[in-house]
């Protein structure tokens, strides 16, 4: 919360605070920057709002209701998009909120054409999900193409590096403003990037951990169909003459020794097509779970609830009672399979249901930050206009996406992480990657992405990162 103490550095000046705009500073400057901030009515002009640091005016701007009233977004809000530049330094296509036009004032210059705890607010609820203005798929998912600026021909800078406008969702372009006008002060301290590494598991093994009866059955398709290659590669690892083509956890965890990791394993009845993992009844998938807890302290094993699960109340609850007697799980942190769920209405099921963390928000067919934002948040509930007790962690980058929807071969798929992680980086954001062990097996279509994996890894370790 925002501290009344003289200590404190920033100032927001208006004639009143409301509930979302104390939201929005508690997260950009008390989360993200580990600052304390006050509020002060005393000289303030109704209707508009300043921040300033150690006395010096940072910026002001004319308040967008957004965030001193109680709007819904069924009730629609105007918003104009447009470029803001900052000293040349950068340019992002920012919602302006159809702000009037500046008068003639002794600190012009400090002026902005937007209310940045309105944008922030619309990142941080993800308010255009909420209010259906984005095209869906068909697991419910919102499509990068339907970005208010993925039409624009413009371009967006920051820090030395140009994108074309399409592409801002690669930037944290929240924080990016953040940094904007952090830059208006003489605060030179930059926090640090962290990295968190996150495996889904959807499916633990090609071959291993099926029934005899299904075992056998697979092989006489495969006889049948002519595919002798897949029906040697069963044999030998059915005979443990050969590593189970997607058993790379052990490669994982050397890879990983001594940082943290987060698996997210998926406990799902096989439910065609899209809930295709082994059967959790069985005595296989929990020993895995085991078997990855404890393959170091650092280690952490999460739930990966089902396609079914989003839209069945009922299997949610028994896939969260099973999840909860397996001994090494976390059923309290949760990433959606497909990442499916709606911000908003997901967030306030997993509240309900005891979730703690989410790591679901993220793009299907892209890289980048599904809102802007690529820090850990909380989440906010529109109706009661307070926090929840769930935290949103932000996933920067999915293998899937960039091998499938984005068509990338793992070499331009190092060029465009480098880009996104250096942006990140400079804002001192968080980078957070979901990877299968699948893509990392060189098998089949996955042949060359381990490199690009590792160069990943080893990108990070050059920015200096701290790895959560």
């Amino acid at each position: 919360m925002g501290e009344s103490s003289s200590q404190a550095k920033w100032l927001f000046q208006s004639a009143a605070l409301s509930p979302r705009q104390t939201y929005v500073l508690d997260t950009v400057l008390g989360r993200w920057w580990g600052q304390s901030w006050s509020w002060s009515s005393e000289g303030a002009i109704k209707g508009e709002s300043s921040l300033h640091w150690d006395g010096k005016t940072v910026a002001t701007w004319e308040d967008h209701s957004l965030v001193t009233s109680s709007l819904q977004p069924k009730d629609g809000v105007r918003c104009q998009w447009g470029l803001w530049s900052e000293n040349e330094k950068m340019a992002l296509w920012l919602p302006f909120f159809a702000p009037r036009d500046p008068e003639p004032q002794e600190d012009a210059s400090s002026f902005l054409p937007m209310d940045p705890l309105a944008v922030t607010f619309w990142a941080l609820t993800c308010w255009s999900e909420q209010a259906g203005e984005f095209a869906l798929d068909l697991h419910g998912r919102p499509q990068v193409g339907s970005a208010p600026w993925a039409s624009s021909q413009q371009e967006v800078h920051f820090h030395g590096s140009k994108w074309a406008a399409a592409d801002q969702h690669r930037l944290p372009w929240v924080e990016c403003m953040w940094h904007g006008l952090r830059g208006r002060t003489e605060w030179a301290e930059i926090p640090t990037m962290t990295c968190q590494w996150t495996f889904d598991v959807d499916v633990a093994f090609k071959h291993l951990g099926r029934s005899r009866r299904k075992h056998w059955a697979l092989q006489c398709r495969d006889v049948f169909m002519g595919r002798w290659s897949l029906v040697l590669e069963r044999w030998s690892v059915m005979k443990g003459r050969w590593r189970d083509p997607y058993d790379t956890y052990g490669w994982i965890t050397k890879t990983h020794h001594g940082m943290p990791l987060t698996w997210f394993v998926l406990a799902a009845n096989r439910r065609k097509p899209f809930d295709v993992g082994l059967d959790p009844a069985r005595s296989v998938l929990p020993a895995l779970v085991e078997q990855l807890d404890l393959a170091g302290p650092e280690h952490r094993v999460s739930w990966h609830p089902s396609w079914t699960a989003l839209s069945d109340s009922g299997v949610f609850d028994a896939e969260s009672t099973m999840v909860h007697s397996w001994p090494g799980i976390d059923p309290h942190a949760v990433r959606s399979h497909f990442l499916r769920g709606t911000p908003g209405k997901w967030w306030k099921r997993l509240v309900e249901h005891g979730i703690s963390h989410d790591a679901s928000l993220g793009w299907s067919d892209d890289m980048g930050f599904r809102n802007g934002i690529s820090q850990p948040f909380q989440a906010y509930d529109l109706t009661r206009e307070e926090c929840m007790s769930l935290v949103i962690q932000p996933m920067a980058v999915m293998d899937e996406a960039m091998r499938g929807p984005l068509g990338w071969t793992p070499q331009k798929a190092v060029v465009e992480l480098t880009r996104s992680m250096d942006a990140v980086a400079v804002v001192g954001g968080q980078w957070m990657s979901c990877w299968h062990n699948t893509s990392v097996s060189e098998d089949g279509e996955w042949e060359g992405w381990r490199a690009t994996y590792v160069h990943m890894l080893g990108h990070a370790q050059h920015l200096g990162v701290t790895t959560l």
